[in-house]
This record gives C-alpha cells, sequence and structure tokens, in this order.
C-alpha cells in the first residue's frame, strides 16, 4: 500500500486514509502532485466473467502539460492490514476494479521510497486535455470516460 493522506473522496463517500494499489498509480500520484489530473487504470470484468489486464490512462490539463511539470515525490509504503479494496464499479454490463483501496483509521508508514519522474513508467503516454470540455462531458454521460478523440495526442 502506499500513503494517501486521510481524506475523504467523493467516489466512494468514505473517510479514511486511501492507497493506489498498483505501484503505477503510487508513482503515478506523486509524479503529478498538485496538478489537475485525472487516471484510469483499473481491470475490467465482461459479462463473461474474465477479469481483463489493466488499462492504463493518464491525463492532465493541457495548459500543464506544455509545462511538464512533473516532480519527485515520495511513496509511503503502509501495512495492508487494515485497508479495503474499494468495491467494482458496474459500468453497463461490465464491472470496472479501481485500483483504490481505503482504511478507516490511521495508518503510520513502514517504509518511505523517493521516487522522480524517470520511475513513472508511462510518463510520455500522458495526453492533455480540455478542462471545460472534460467537465462538459463528464456531466453529459458520467459513464463515458475518458472520451478520447485523438487530436495531436490530445484528449478533446
Amino acid at each position: 500500500m502506499a500513503r494517501s493522506n486521510p481524506s475523504t473522496t467523493n467516489s466512494t463517500r468514505r473517510s479514511g486514509s486511501f492507497s493506489a494499489t498498483r505501484p503505477s498509480g503510487r508513482t503515478w500520484y506523486c509524479t503529478v502532485q498538485g496538478i489537475p489530473a485525472s487516471r484510469n487504470s483499473s481491470p475490467a470484468s465482461p459479462p463473461t466473467g474474465e477479469v481483463s489486464d489493466p488499462h492504463y490512462f493518464f491525463s492532465i490539463s493541457d495548459m500543464a502539460l506544455t509545462q511538464r511539470p512533473w516532480r519527485s515525490g515520495v511513496v509511503y509504503l503502509l501495512p495492508a492490514g487494515s485497508f479495503e479494496t474499494q468495491p467494482p464499479l458496474a459500468v453497463g454490463d461490465v464491472r470496472v476494479q479501481v485500483a483504490q483501496a481505503a482504511s478507516p483509521v490511521p495508518v503510520t508508514p513502514v517504509a518511505k521510497l523517493m521516487v522522480d519522474p524517470s520511475d513513472f513508467p508511462f510518463l510520455e503516454e500522458i495526453r492533455g486535455h480540455d478542462d471545460e470540455l472534460l467537465q462538459t462531458r463528464i456531466a453529459a454521460d458520467p459513464t463515458g470516460f475518458p472520451w478520447v478523440e485523438e487530436h495531436a495526442g490530445q484528449l478533446r
């Protein structure tokens, strides 16, 4: 588990300490800390019940992307004992496993790991998006993420 500050998340309406459950998610949050960002990194289960490989989608605001605002950070390794994996989300007839876990109690890191942007394996695949257009699409179709239309590698 990696550390995330105790907080409340809108997707689960729950207070606690939150953690990305995949290494790429942990490094992503360190690399883009404080930057308007969105991410999709979840295995999906089609109606057959099989679980797909993870599908990664990393995007930040167009304005931020042009500045390549990557930064170094710290991944806090946490004891997994009190964490519960977020339940899968239903998107049509597909179940999506969100790569996030939560602990309802405070947790103390057992170790810290310094990371820098070069540790994030998808750094060159991060897309840009138009914030206003993205919000409009979310309002019109909340399950349509990532609403990708290619335009010079950007989310439109």
